[in-house]
């Protein structure tokens, strides 16, 4: 909780990267630090139904909230509401970024920039990265995912790696 004092925890990442077993094991260590901390659950990922189901589950056996969000307007308004019913801790899903699209671009159009509030970070956007990815993807990806409210690089599928040679060039880049 100290951590990362924002309200409003973003898990961003490529597609199939494991933002959303992210989202649910952040979810469960507050739950667990801080028992009653009031947490609620975004699904900014509403198309991908296997982990739209799975969060959602999580958040019932858990007992924390859940809302869903299919654009960015949805995802604007289930955080501005959540914000209102006072929970604690906001932690969104957000789907994978295509190909030419950029996730700051997305945190501006849903207002989660810091432009909103003078500079100062509304949001911690954490990064579910998997280690596999070559050297020039990997490079890619951060451009991509690039955040003026850097959280935490959270690496994920550490199980399927070959080596772990691009989480040390990330860390000394």
């Amino acid at each position: 909780v100290e951590n990362w004092p924002q309200r409003l925890q973003v898990i961003a990442g490529p597609f199939g990267a494991g933002k959303t077993s992210v989202a649910i094991r952040m979810a469960l260590a507050l739950r667990k630090e801080s028992p009653a901390l009031r947490i609620c659950l975004v699904n900014a990922d509403a198309t991908r139904g296997n982990g739209r189901l799975l969060l959602r589950h999580y958040a019932e056996l858990s007992d924390m909230a859940y809302k869903e969000a299919s654009t960015t307007m949805e995802l604007v308004a289930g955080i501005n509401a959540a914000e209102r019913e006072g929970f604690d801790r906001i932690l969104v899903d957000l789907p994978g970024i295509g190909r030419g699209k950029y996730l700051q671009t997305l945190l501006a159009d849903a207002g989660l920039d810091g432009q909103a509030t003078g500079g100062a970070a509304r949001a911690a956007v954490h990064l579910a990265m998997p280690p596999h990815y070559g050297e020039e993807q990997m490079r890619g990806m951060l451009e991509r995912y690039r955040s003026s409210q850097p959280g935490s690089i959270i690496w994920t599928k550490l199980d399927e790696a070959e080596h772990f040679g691009q989480i040390v060039n990330v860390a000394m880049g």
